[in-house]
């Protein structure tokens, strides 16, 4: 519908369904934040290679409560995320070879 923002690079969406006016950043990590991109995506790697939420801020420039609540808003996706990767895996298999169910798990004796 319309472009949003001091840059006008935020699309406000209208939805013909219930009539309403939204931002395409609602629900996303974006939502209430002025970060760009490559420094949203930079405080994330830095998050997930381990790095400490003050080495986070040194690295990639920003405040240490700024990559404080990126964890905060996305840990809880995160684990989400793994949660579902982890019931599609528990799921039983649909077919298995015949070789797959017969095969030796323990290594073969030596002579």
């Amino acid at each position: 519908v319309e472009w949003i923002g001091n840059a006008k690079d935020i699309r406000r969406l209208y939805c013909s369904h219930c009539g309403k006016r939204f931002s395409e950043r609602a629900g996303t990590l974006r939502q209430y934040t002025k970060l760009p991109n490559d420094t949203l995506q930079r405080i994330l790697k830095c998050l997930s290679h381990g790095c400490s939420i003050t080495a986070a801020a040194d690295i990639c420039d920003v405040d240490a409560r700024t990559v404080q609540r990126v964890l905060w808003q996305a840990g809880p996706r995160a684990d989400d995320f793994h949660h579902l990767q982890v019931e599609q895996h528990r799921r039983p298999l649909a077919a298995v070879q015949m070789d797959e169910l017969h095969g030796r798990v323990c290594p073969a004796k030596k002579k």
